[in-house]
Formats: structure tokens, C-alpha cells, sequence
């Protein structure tokens, strides 16, 4: 009995860490993830419309949000500013990270296989490593990432276009995700109704 009440309290903790950070906890297992071998990275230095993310309780009151990428040193750092508006008090808000490419698909001048997003998230920092899996240089990216954890997986997902992105792109970035295996149900839209 006391073997299954620390089992539970494990599950219980991870899925609230998972849920604060902007990660979905599932059963399973990760699925085998390639990025995008012909998607040049200094091409992701632009402002990107957060399209929808997996829901966290730190962004539940985000709303219009913008990523700005901006190449700090090519293929080595990029830095990363997150942008929008609170829902409920209308004021705006700004995030700060930054992105280091990991790995390698191809030429290290252009491709890498993972990128790392680093964003402090309350009292603490938050890292993930995010597959590019679909995207269109200048249209819209698919991040994913995914952890096998005890009992299960913690993914998280979020989709970036911009404002040249057409109906076919952004359904393409949502088949794209279905394709991982992501319940695009578990999905929380940003951008819809904001005025640039």
C-alpha cells in the first residue's frame, strides 16, 4: 500500500510540474522526432505570431503574444523576446530568453536538429529542446518537444506563423503536429483577433 501511495504521489507531481511549465503529461512514449532538414535557422530571425501552444498556467492569461527572434552569433545564439497582452488586465508583458541550435541535420552553417528555449518561468527557469518538425521559411514553424518521464511522456508543442501564413500553411503546421501523435485538442489558440 505504501509503495502504490509513493507511485501516486510521483504521477501527481509530475503532472503538476508539467501542467505549471506548458507541458502535456500522457502515457506512452515519445515518438522518434526529425526536424526539418532544409529549414535555414537564421531564416527563424523575424517576429512570429504565437498561432497556439500547449496551455501552462504560466501563460494562461496571455494573449496576442509575439516571439521575436533575433541572431545574436549564427547557428550559436539567438535571443528571444516574448511579447503580448494579459487578458484579464489588458496591460502588456514582456519575456526575454534565448535559443541555442543543438545537434545537427546537415551543413552546422544552417540546420540543427534541436533548438533550446530557455525563458524564466516565475521563480525559476524553464528549458526545453524543440524539434522544428514543419515549417516554410517566413510562413510558420511546428516546435515540439517531448520527455519520456516515469509512467508516461511530458510534451509540449507551439506553432508560430506569420502574417503570410495561408490557411494551407497553418492546417499543414496542425497536420504536421497530428502526425507526432499531439492531440490537437490540447491545443490553446493565441493570436486569433489581435490587431497588429
Amino acid at each position: 500500500m505504501t509503495r502504490l501511495k509513493e507511485i501516486g504521489s510521483i504521477l501527481v507531481f509530475v503532472l503538476l510540474i508539467s501542467q505549471g511549465s506548458g507541458q502535456k503529461f500522457s502515457f506512452g512514449s515519445c515518438p522518434t522526432v526529425t526536424s526539418m532538414a532544409d529549414l535555414t535557422l537564421d531564416q527563424i530571425s523575424t517576429t512570429w505570431r504565437e498561432y497556439a501552444r500547449t496551455p501552462s498556467a504560466y501563460t494562461h492569461t496571455w494573449q496576442c503574444t509575439l516571439y521575436t527572434i533575433t541572431t545574436v552569433n549564427s547557428m550559436v545564439q539567438y535571443s528571444l523576446s516574448i511579447t503580448g497582452q494579459n487578458k484579464v488586465t489588458g496591460q502588456t508583458f514582456t519575456v526575454l530568453g534565448q535559443i541555442v541550435p543543438g545537434g545537427s541535420t546537415g551543413a552546422m552553417t544552417t540546420t540543427a536538429t534541436f533548438l533550446t528555449f530557455t525563458v524564466p518561468n516565475w521563480y525559476t527557469t524553464w528549458t526545453a529542446n524543440y524539434y522544428i518538425i514543419a515549417g516554410v521559411n517566413g510562413a510558420y514553424l511546428v516546435l515540439y518537444s517531448c520527455q519520456n518521464v516515469p509512467f508516461g511522456k511530458v510534451e509540449s508543442a507551439i506553432i508560430l506563423t506569420t502574417a503570410t501564413a495561408t490557411s494551407a500553411q497553418i492546417q499543414a503546421a496542425l497536420t504536421a503536429l497530428s502526425n507526432v501523435g499531439y492531440p490537437l485538442h490540447g491545443l490553446r489558440r493565441g493570436y486569433q483577433g489581435c490587431i497588429d
